[in-house]
């Protein structure tokens, strides 16, 4: 009667020697079909834990996250059935599905206390670290695999390779081509992702937002040409917008030194109560408030606006179906020269953002589109942290020395490649540099290039920053199957 219980904590014992490393010989696992089973069943009440964890108490059971599960276990043990095969020993399967499995406990628990304490202790902890995380996660369970591969089949070394390229390629891979699907979800989540913003709330909110962003700026430093950024995310119904608003405050932040004299004004469900509303008002607001901490004759404005274009309206704003009054070339114009701050930099990465470039152009402005004025610009739609046009300038080419107008000129270039092997017509981003701030903008370049080399791009240009992966849909994909 005891015996099952006894032969499963030997083998949770084993496992858990074969994750960390320790020594552990392959007689000290008890590969037995009910071993298997009852492996199977703390794997499963792992997954069917975490995931009500997450969404409790408003939990609802999925069917298609069983459908899932299915599918990920029935990958796992092809897997095991194909490397055992390929090691000439099919009845190995057996012994080598109860090795992996016993250490589905060990790897979940140290996975679930390294985030969890993470996040304890680091509320608002940047993507990077996520980045990080799961690439080492998985290598080290794909070492524990390949630890088990070698206690039961003793394959040589090449071959030990191709079967774990074979494990890798049915287990880890539908994790990158596969939308996750957990086995809990949350009614009320999907109610709200789903009910339109109270506009009238969010409206109240505005002054106290832009109240709380104007005061975090920091004051201009006399002689020092100071680099202020204002970014502006346009349309709440897509993420790309924020996305590249926010990576361009990053950019400008780090390697142009506005760390402390950024704002941004964004539309998107995510920052509806930590961000200021990307609206006229906001954005008139802003600048008058930028233009008190800076010097207006001496230091450089920036400004990023990312969202829909319009031929007419210029840029769209819209709060996930409440469309605000977009902002015009005239209006833009209107509110630059209102704030009274001469030199300028302004990119547009919009539809047909070449209409603002005949308004906005003067002796003291630099202006930049990702579009002529009858021609779309590519890259939204999606989830990605860049557009076409902001993965070549911002992601790729404004780190490299520092210069809008150079990395303007290598991003346009390389933008109408990737736009002729797609396919698509031609954006032809557009470039207007005044006689007055050239020269500014040098100085600030040279500025900044004798500090230090510049910083690596922030992102590959194709594929933006790696989304951050829920917990489950690691677990699920890697040690709990």
């Amino acid at each position: 009667m005891l015996r099952p219980l006894t032969d499963l904590v030997g083998n949770l014992h084993a496992g858990l020697r074969l994750a960390l490393a320790l020594p552990v010989t392959r007689w000290e696992f008890r590969p037995e079909f009910r071993q298997l089973v009852l492996l199977l069943a703390i794997s499963l009440a792992l997954n069917l834990g975490y995931d009500l964890y997450l969404v409790w108490p408003d939990a609802r059971f999925s069917v298609l996250g069983l459908y899932y599960q299915s599918m990920l276990y029935l990958l796992f043990f092809a897997s095991v059935i194909l490397v055992a095969s390929t090691g000439r020993e099919p009845s190995a399967a057996l012994p080598l599905s109860v090795l992996i499995l016993a250490v589905a406990p060990t790897t979940f628990a140290i996975y679930v206390g390294i985030l969890l304490g993470a996040e304890w202790l680091v509320p608002d902890l940047p993507s990077a670290f996520y980045s990080w995380l799961t690439p080492i996660y998985l290598g080290w369970y794909l070492c524990i695999v390949l630890r088990a591969v070698r206690l039961v089949l003793e394959p040589r070394m090449l071959t030990g390779a191709g079967m774990l390229v074979t494990f890798a390629a049915l287990n880890i891979l539908p994790w990158y081509l596969l939308p996750p699907e957990p086995l809990w979800t949350s009614d009320r989540s999907a109610q709200e992702a789903n009910a339109p913003p109270d506009v009238e709330r969010l409206f109240f909110q505005q002054d106290e937002l832009m109240a709380q962003g104007l005061k975090g700026l920091i004051d201009q430093r006399p002689g020092v040409v100071d680099v202020y950024f204002v970014g502006v995310a346009g349309d709440a119904g897509e993420d790309v917008f924020m996305n590249e608003v926010q990576q361009a405050a990053r950019v400008f932040s780090r390697d142009f030194e506005a760390a402390g004299r950024t704002l941004l004004l964004v539309n998107n469900r995510g920052t509806f109560e930590q961000l200021p509303l990307a609206s006229r008002d906001n954005l008139n607001e802003a600048l008058l408030g930028v233009a008190r901490r800076m010097d207006p004759d001496e230091d450089l404005l920036v400004l990023f606006l990312s969202s829909h274009g319009d031929e007419e309206e210029g840029l769209v704003l819209d709060l996930d179906g409440f469309r605000l009054e977009g902002i015009s070339p005239r209006a833009l114009r209107a509110a630059l020269d209102g704030a009274g701050i001469r030199f300028r930099a302004v990119i547009v990465s919009a539809c047909f953002s070449g209409v603002f470039v005949e308004e906005l152009r003067d002796d003291a402005t630099l202006v930049i589109t990702s579009a002529r004025r009858d021609r779309s610009s590519f890259g939204c739609g999606h989830d990605g942290t860049f557009t076409y046009f902001g993965a070549a300038f911002l992601g790729t080419e404004l780190p490299k020395d520092l210069s809008l107008v150079d990395a303007f000129g290598r991003a346009r270039d390389s933008l109408g490649v990737r736009e002729a092997k797609e396919g698509l017509t031609p954006s032809e981003p557009q470039l207007w540099v005044g006689s007055q701030i050239g020269p500014r903008l040098e100085q600030v370049s040279a500025r900044l290039r004798a500090r230090g080399a510049p910083q690596a791009p922030t992102a590959a240009p194709d594929e933006g920053t790696a989304s951050i992966p829920s917990l489950q849909s690691v677990w699920m994909n890697t040690a709990a199957r």
